[in-house]
């Protein structure tokens, strides 16, 4: 990924490092332009009953009340359950997850080595195709899978 970008290996370890040791950097993150969509889509489903994980492998100070507090922060209408794990398809096997979506090529392709959960890759410049994982635009579509599949259980 380091090369992609343009940045040197010193160069993006200094940036980790920082980001590291820095107990404000997740909070202080802007969402993606259509989480205020998501934190809504997120809202109905926990009132609908539906258990809804955030999980992180997220490195630095205090992670787990960094990301906790963001996500209230930024909308959501629930009281976050973030776990933090880099074994994200070890996680969805573990809660029987029935969606997981993530921007991390690599984190989608645990989940679809490691569980039977439907995976869904939200696109960004720096992931690509995966077979068996859709690759999706937005936030919107990702729901719209959801609703989709609901449909089709109901």
């Amino acid at each position: 990924m380091t090369d992609q970008f343009g940045y040197s290996k010193e160069q993006d370890k200094a940036v980790w490092k920082a980001i590291r040791e820095d107990d404000k950097f997740w909070w202080g993150l802007s969402p993606y332009d259509d989480a205020f969509y998501a934190m809504e889509q997120i809202t109905k489903l926990w009132e609908d009953k539906h258990e809804i994980y955030f999980i992180t492998n997220r490195p630095g100070v205090d992670v787990k009340l960094q990301t906790e507090a963001w996500l209230i922060n930024f909308g959501t209408g629930i009281l976050p359950t973030v776990l933090i794990s880099e074994a994200k398809g070890k996680c969805c096997d573990a809660l029987k997850l029935d969606f997981y979506i993530d921007d991390k090529t690599e984190n989608c392709e645990d989940v679809k080595r490691n569980s039977l959960t439907n995976c869904l890759m939200l696109a960004q410049p720096w992931n690509h195709d995966i077979p068996g994982v859709p690759r999706i635009p937005t936030w919107r579509d990702f729901f719209e899978a959801v609703r989709e599949s609901s449909e089709m259980v109901n």
